[in-house]
């Protein structure tokens, strides 16, 4: 009961920072920031103490993401350049939880441990700093730390896991496609930040977002399902699309606060799948999480060639509202699950 209270609690106060910050008021949001992470610390103590829900524990890791990332997001939009942090940090994290997923599928032991624990410390203190600094030599210092930082954690990761993802069936034309369409974001966001290859950009996109396609087609028709393919194909297309809006909130044509919603939701479903992978239950995306994923895609084409248009603006609202909805279903559809005790905290 009262690691629930203080989940909700937690949830109010990143309410609250993505509020100050949308607004501009920069002068207390470090405060508020501060104040989030000793809920969180309560949050974490409590669920050590009592036994705490997935529910609970759920919430805890989601909104310890998005303190972070709201407060990168919202400086980041000051210095483009610098943009490529939070896409990074996402990019790695979801790569991060599809390693741990397909790690704990197999029953193998999925945790990061003490880098783990000292990765997400540097990361929250650095949120600090670059909220209380702005963009003055300390905060600039801090984005390119983070950057480093999130890199030898990704091929730390990489090394770690480099059997499991290339083990058995896992070599097969679905999964490589799967591979592509996260490699194919380098080049994407290259492209993005150079005017004369916009175009170059908008034909990646659309090339990486086919592959969505054939991997599932060929999947299925060939009886090459695999847990790797069932656990990073989802997780592939949140790092594709997570990419392009974050990209396009730079050009001022998708909404931060749009881009938390969709992170949140792409967040908390990601963490309940590796918690159900470590109960050796395989999640694999349901029919309006696909279908969101669809209308994500066909947003970010539109925004490439009407982004100023009435179409834009009603893919962009349709976009948050099926995102919302499909995360609102599957809190739904699992709830029996986030409402049951997580055998050990950690």
């Amino acid at each position: 009961m009262k690691s629930g209270i203080l989940a909700i609690v937690s949830i109010l106060f990143l309410a609250l920072l993505v509020f100050t910050c949308a607004l501009g008021m920069m002068y207390i949001t470090p405060l508020i920031y501060f104040i989030a992470l000793w809920v969180q610390l309560g949050l974490l103590l409590t669920g050590r103490k009592f036994k705490a829900s997935y529910f609970s524990q759920v919430t805890l890791l989601t909104v310890n993401f998005l303190l972070v990332y709201t407060a990168i997001f919202y400086s980041s939009l000051n210095y483009h350049m610098v943009i490529w942090v939070a896409i990074l940090m996402i990019s790695v994290e979801f790569f991060i939880s599809g390693l741990e997923m397909i790690a704990s599928s197999k029953q193998k032991k999925a945790s990061g441990g003490l880098i783990r624990k000292i990765h997400w410390i540097l990361y929250h203190i650095c949120a600090l700093l670059i909220l209380a600094s702005g963009l003055m030599r300390i905060g600039a210092f801090c984005y390119y730390f983070i950057g480093i930082v999130t890199l030898i954690v990704g091929i730390w990761y990489l090394i770690k896991y480099a059997k499991l993802l290339f083990e058995g069936k896992v070599k097969n034309l679905p999964n490589i496609l799967t591979l592509l369409r996260i490699i194919l974001v380098i080049p994407f966001i290259i492209c993005f930040f150079v005017p004369q290859l916009l175009l170059i950009a908008l034909i990646i996109f659309i090339i990486a977002s086919i592959t969505d396609f054939l991997d599932g087609y060929l999947a299925r028709k060939h009886n090459m399902i695999t847990n790797f393919g069932k656990i990073m194909d989802p997780l592939a297309d949140k790092v594709l699309v997570m990419a392009a809006l974050i990209l396009f909130t730079t050009t001022g044509f998708f909404p931060m606060w749009g881009i938390i919603i969709i992170l949140f939701r792409e967040v908390y479903v990601t963490i309940v799948r590796i918690y159900a992978a470590e109960r050796g239950n395989v999640i694999a995306a349901g029919n309006s999480g696909k279908l969101k994923t669809v209308i994500q895609m066909v947003t970010v084409v539109i925004l490439f060639i009407f982004p100023l248009g009435v179409l834009a603006w009603v893919f962009v609202t349709l976009t948050i509202i099926l995102t919302v909805y499909s995360g609102c279903e599957y809190m739904i559809k699992n709830s029996d699950f986030l409402k049951s005790e997580v055998k050990q905290c950690t």
